[in-house]
């Protein structure tokens, strides 16, 4: 009973724009939140059974089955692999700068999912501010218009607003900016080691064509 009349004053407090706003940064955060873990998976960036299988069968020089097996696999690392290895036959600088720009756009496609939960980071507080602006406006009015002694209810609506939104706007904003650097970081850290076991494969491949 205590959550619900809680919930209910913190609806009250904010009015219903202010309500439908941060409802919807949230529910958006976490979509977002939800779709870039899930995009920072180690399987979806460099599969540990990719690996494995890559070392096996370089190992044993059967070079078709790792390509077989680089064409099979959806990873990013396998993509940028499919793009390089066609390019071998060109020169091995023609085989990186392939897998180099595959690899760009693989990145700037993460980032970009991931800077909409850096926008949110940065809407969140300028709603709470103008919640804060909205409810000591709702404050001046009533001390503008009242004509008998104000009483402290008088301007908890308003004051109400102006913390309450405040308060909402910056718990959005903390919890968007921990979980962008976090991710941020483990993107970064992923994709370069993408791009060195792409390189490494590479040059395996390209040892082997040669005479």
């Amino acid at each position: 009973m205590v959550e619900e009349n809680l919930m209910a004053w913190l609806v009250r407090s904010l009015g219903t724009p202010f309500v439908v706003i941060f409802l919807f940064l949230t529910v958006a955060l976490v979509a977002l939140m939800v779709i870039n873990v899930l995009a920072v998976r180690r399987d979806s960036i460099v599969p540990s059974a990719l690996i494995q299988g890559m070392e096996l069968r370089l190992g044993e020089d059967r070079f078709q089955e790792a390509c077989d097996l680089v064409r099979a696999d959806s990873s990013i690392l396998a993509h940028v692999l499919a793009a390089g290895l066609p390019q071998l036959a060109a020169g091995d600088e023609k085989a990186a700068a392939a897998m180099e720009e595959f690899g760009s756009l693989e990145s700037i496609k993460m980032h970009a999912r991931l800077g909409y939960v850096w926008l949110i980071a940065q809407l969140a507080p300028l709603f709470g501010l103008l919640g804060t602006v909205n409810g000591l406006m709702v404050a001046f009015e009533t001390i503008v218009r009242k004509d008998t002694t104000l009483r402290p209810i008088d301007l908890a609506g308003g004051i109400g607003t102006a913390l309450v939104a405040t308060a909402v706007g910056l718990w959005i904003a903390i919890l968007a900016v921990a979980f962008h650097q976090i991710v941020l970081g483990r993107i970064n850290r992923l994709l370069a080691e993408a791009g060195i076991l792409a390189e490494h494969f590479a040059e395996r491949f390209a040892v082997a064509r040669k005479p």
